[in-house]
């Protein structure tokens, strides 16, 4: 059953800088312990408990990599525990089927329009014009930022109701290294059509079996045509930036400016 509807979803991007849940301090001291995180694994079973997995390894390079001028936080992960994948290539993480099928990049806000034209649309613009250094006309007044919008197509093959965590982020490729963007959920459905819910979970989206759906994922976050850009497809992946494993989604943006 595939249900027509697309679900927008926001992210911050702070550029070089991790908007991360722990400080760089700390997450020095899990490199420095030799624990490595290398898979976050998101289930829910049929009583609707969330089960969250940890795989752990040793990393093949224990030292502390930083820029001390941007902080700047490269991918330490081993190349066995990343996947590459191309946009329009169906990938698996739990029980769903994705594929990234457009990247829209935009400094003009009221893009969204064209974009998202639901029941959610009303939300979703009430959020966007909160958004600051944006002008009187609807574009960001700093021209190295863009909107960056992912669309998603999930399909859902699990045999019970339930809520998928969709917590993603970005990577950039600068220098032959990959460098995290960082993250950090800004709202979504649930809080834009509950306000007064006490469903504060973010990212969480509500799927039924067998169904199907289109997502919009928007990103704020500095924009260079000179580089490749990644999003991270384990979604639900909330700790250190630099040990994220598993899918990351190559982005054929196309800039509009």
């Amino acid at each position: 059953m595939k249900i027509y509807k697309t679900i927008p979803c926001f992210f911050l991007m702070a550029a070089l800088c991790g908007c991360t849940t722990q400080s760089i301090e700390d997450a020095k001291n899990i490199v420095e312990t030799k624990t490595y995180a290398y898979r976050y694994e998101y289930e829910t079973e049929q009583n609707g408990e969330a089960i969250t997995q940890y795989h752990e390894e040793k990393p093949t390079n224990t030292d502390y990599v930083e820029d001390t001028e941007e902080n700047i936080l490269y991918l330490q992960s081993k190349a066995s525990m990343l996947k590459f994948m191309k946009m329009n290539e169906t990938f698996t993480n739990g029980d769903c089927e994705y594929k990234v099928t457009d990247v829209i990049a935009t400094t003009y806000r009221d893009y969204a329009y064209e974009l998202v034209n639901d029941e959610y649309t009303e939300g979703m613009m009430d959020y966007l014009k909160k958004i600051r250094n944006v002008d009187d006309n609807g574009y960001l007044t700093d021209k190295e930022y863009r909107f960056i919008w992912v669309k998603l197509n999930i399909k859902y093959n699990g045999r019970s109701s339930t809520k998928l965590n969709m917590s993603t982020s970005l990577y950039v490729k600068k220098n032959d290294k990959l460098v995290s963007y960082g993250s950090y959920l800004i709202e979504s459905k649930e809080l834009w059509l509950l306000p007064d819910s006490e469903e504060k979970v973010a990212g969480r989206v509500a799927v039924n079996p067998g169904e199907e759906m289109d997502m919009w994922i928007c990103f704020k976050a500095k924009y260079n045509s000179g580089y490749t850009y990644y999003m991270t497809g384990s979604f639900g992946y909330n700790d250190d930036p630099r040990l994220y494993t598993g899918n990351l989604i190559e982005l054929n943006i196309e800039d509009k400016e």
